[in-house]
């Protein structure tokens, strides 16, 4: 046997040995997981061992090792005896033939909703499973588009059977008849940019935008997409990633949990383009590198079908963690691919009794959580990737209860930090209209109109909202307040009404002009 001989033969089992230690310690645990459905998922597994066909057969080890971490959660209609009435949207030709038959459900018995998670480790079927990976790996070999991906990212953004946590439908064959066509039609065939257009363009066509469903979905389906026709930008998001997958486009799920200047939040995708770089767009206003950042961002959060050893979820319990993405296993950070960022840094009390904390944004009348670190022996936390220009509040969590510190951080568009602690020895009176606001190039919702007849207060923070005096009548669609502290953060209220969409804000005690967050 030559050297060489010698050194190609010791490569290939050094390779079949690492393989097989692979398999044994990032499946197992999984096909343990699975109970009485491991027989399903070593289907899977033996298929491909047998076809001889290494990438399949680790593209099936990929969605293996992760698959405990994916669930379904669906709505359900029960009646009154918590019985499921098994209706099913999809099992109907159109939208409008499955609303008729619900209303005629509801007109003669009472439903209610009910959540039902199902984890797919438990129900995932070899078939399903085989066939998504095949399609998948067809449009990925054999269309130019998709010729400069690697493994990695293909396993990543093209290969996954699901995006988040709607409910578990046969779709890439179904998605891959409706787009391939389209994507066919590219003049610049290697040009993903392109095709991608042109599948946005197909989608605009029929599907429109509602802002919020009347049923407790928290995500459509792939098959009730198609079916309706219409969902929240979730759904329009989850829409752009089956349809870009189904023909080999590797486009990903990112959003900002909670907007950190106006309210509510947003989520959109983005597309890795033939150089490797990732290109925001919102499919519902397709344009790259527009829609996401018309309003200031605190985080922007992108999901992926694998485990990120780095997300808090796998460091410490559920328990320990706020509600929300926090507590997701499968996410990673890409503040930085889209706004400048700093390092917001703070001390905690030194007898703070926990491991980690947390810096909020203000959304919805609330300090959401938007990010996390992990506190050293002297209170020092160091909150990282953070977008600038926005007012950060530290908390910390402690047996489900959550402690707001007293003075909140303002990130400054330089990078710098002003920690806003209200001065009452140095004050200041001042009369609030929109005329002082000052206008930035951000699309931040700040819904600040004065109106007659109307009572305001002005609210600084202190550890809590604490009220500036009683609610003083406007005048002119302007109100006056005396004795203001100058280096607050403020909030203004309206006796008649308080919606929960009141924004927050400093003043400068010379102009009196307002500047949002």
């Amino acid at each position: 046997m030559s050297f060489i001989t010698r050194t190609l033969s010791t490569g290939i089992l050094f390779y079949i040995i690492n393989f097989s230690s692979l398999y044994a310690q990032s499946v197992a645990k999984a096909l343990e997981m699975a109970a009485g459905n491991k027989i399903e998922l070593q289907k899977v597994l033996d298929h491909y061992k047998n076809a001889g066909d290494s990438q399949k057969y680790e593209a099936a080890i990929f969605l293996i090792k992760h698959m405990p971490i994916h669930y379904s959660q669906a709505c359900r209609w029960y009646n009154t005896y918590e019985e499921d009435t098994n209706f099913e949207d999809i099992d109907y030709p159109d939208f409008d033939t499955a609303l008729e038959v619900f209303g005629k459900l509801t007109d003669s018995i009472k439903v209610h909703p009910r959540q039902v998670i199902t984890k797919d480790i438990y129900v995932m079927k070899a078939d399903f499973l085989i066939q998504n990976i095949d399609l998948a790996f067809k449009m990925w070999r054999t269309n130019p588009w998709a010729s400069s991906y690697d493994f990695d990212t293909f396993c990543e953004y093209i290969l996954p059977y699901r995006s988040l946590i709607e409910p578990l439908q046969d779709w890439r064959a179904d998605y891959s008849d409706t787009f391939f066509e389209k994507a066919r039609l590219a003049k610049n065939k290697k040009d993903p940019m392109e095709v991608l257009g042109l599948l946005m363009d197909e989608m605009k066509i029929d599907f429109k935008f509602i802002f919020k469903r009347k049923e407790p979905i928290m995500a459509l389906g792939p098959k009730q997409l198609t079916l309706r026709n219409q969902g929240t930008c979730t759904d329009y998001a989850n829409l752009a990633i089956y349809a870009s997958r189904s023909v080999g486009l590797p486009v990903t799920f990112d959003y900002t949990p909670h907007h950190a200047a106006s309210s509510n939040r947003h989520f959109w995708n983005s597309i890795i383009d033939s150089t490797g770089n990732h290109l925001a767009f919102d499919g519902y206003h397709y344009a790259t590198n527009i829609a996401p950042t018309r309003k200031r961002i605190g985080k922007v959060i992108r999901t992926t079908y694998s485990i990120q050893e780095g997300a808090l979820a796998n460091q410490i319990p559920e328990n320990e963690i706020p509600p929300g993405f926090l507590r997701t296993k499968n996410y990673i950070d890409v503040t930085a691919e889209y706004v400048p960022v700093s390092t917001v840094n703070y001390t905690f009390n030194t007898n703070t009794v926990t491991t980690h904390v947390y810096l909020n944004v203000f959304n919805k009348f609330k300090w959401k959580p938007t990010q996390w670190s992990r506190l050293d022996k002297n209170g020092n936390a160091s909150f990282t990737n953070m977008g600038r220009n926005i007012v950060y509040l530290p908390t910390t969590l402690k047996n489900n209860t959550f402690t707001l510190e007293r003075f909140p951080i303002l990130s400054n568009a330089d990078g710098t930090t002003t920690l806003l602690t209200p001065n009452f020895k140095d004050t200041f009176d001042c009369t609030l209209t929109r005329d002082n606001e000052i206008v930035n190039n951000n699309e931040d919702y700040n819904p600040f109109f004065i109106e007659d007849e109307k009572h305001y207060q002005l609210r600084y923070w202190d550890g809590e909202w604490k009220p500036l005096g009683d609610f003083v009548p406007s005048v002119n669609n302007r109100v006056n307040f005396k004795n203001v502290p100058k280096n607050a953060l403020f909030m203004m209220v309206a006796q008649e009404e308080i919606d929960g969409f009141e924004r927050i804000f400093t003043i400068d005690p010379k102009t009196h002009s307002i500047t949002w967050y």
